[in-house]
């Protein structure tokens, strides 16, 4: 590998992830992957019998706080075995937050068969910052750069965070449709979508670069750069779609929308 040069690359990670292939498929509305027809969950009975599991572990935790409390004697609190049943209570009050949120996690399950359970989605979301974030890191090993920086909006809790309560799925944009994107990469609805390919990119990006969207995306949007480096955002994703098979055209139909957002491409 050659030595590093003193030029500073700056890449949009927001971005790139927005127009992951795999993003194709995820409903910002309820937050998951569509599944294809034919993998649809079928397993109701076991979910509501994991529901039913789940209650009963939930009631048996408050049966044990009921009688931590009664335990509990402010006389003694500042004793041994006060400060005992203090770390028993504070420990199943964290038991008890985690079986809500299995609850809800797993309630989501069964109420939208037709995506991803919560778990599988946060799964693919790290699989696409890591492909992306390994991408960059490629680009870096080879030398061209001497730094490559962050510019996507920054956001005061952006993902991982999103997507670890299960409070949060259900809960997304209603307005962001991802069937823009997935027209865009399959083609399937050029007969019905009069927009072209570079309209298409376009839509897609003035949605997804919003910032109420910016958490919900697979990416750690910081540090925020100002000013100052060559972007490598365009390579990036020449790269990625190049990785998944997405035909010559569409990559340049994308790369042209992101030229219009001031990234610069190079031929």
């Amino acid at each position: 590998m050659e030595p590093a040069s003193d030029r500073i690359g700056k890449v949009n990670l927001g971005l790139a992830a927005s127009l992951h292939p795999r993003m194709a498929a995820f409903d910002f509305q309820r937050l998951g992957f569509i599944r294809s027809s034919g993998t649809a969950s079928t397993q109701s009975r076991e979910l509501r019998s994991r529901i039913e599991e789940l209650d009963r572990q939930a009631t048996e935790v408050t049966r044990q706080k009921q009688e931590c409390f009664q335990q509990l004697d402010v006389r003694f609190e500042a004793t041994a075995s006060g400060t005992l049943l203090r770390n028993r209570l504070a420990e199943l009050d964290r038991l008890a937050r985690d079986l809500e949120n299995a609850r809800l996690e797993t309630e989501f399950a069964l109420s939208h068969p037709d995506l991803t359970p919560p778990e599988e989605t946060r799964r693919m979301l790290g699989e696409i910052d890591d492909e992306v974030m390994s991408l960059v890191q490629d680009m870096g090993r080879e030398g061209k750069y001497r730094l490559i920086l962050n510019t996507t909006i920054p956001v005061p809790f952006g993902f991982p965070i999103s997507y670890r309560s299960g409070q949060a799925f259900g809960n997304g944009l209603r307005e962001l449709d991802q069937q823009v994107l997935n027209g865009l990469l399959t083609r399937r609805e050029e007969e019905l979508d009069p927009q072209t390919p570079d309209e298409r990119s376009r839509r897609w990006i003035r949605m997804t670069q919003r910032s109420e969207v910016q958490p919900l995306l697979p990416v750690r949007p910081w540090p925020l750069v100002l000013t100052g480096g060559d972007d490598i955002t365009p390579e990036v994703i020449r790269r990625l779609y190049e990785r998944h098979g997405v035909p010559a055209s569409i990559t340049a139909a994308v790369a042209s929308a992101a030229v219009e957002y001031g990234f610069e491409i190079k031929h």
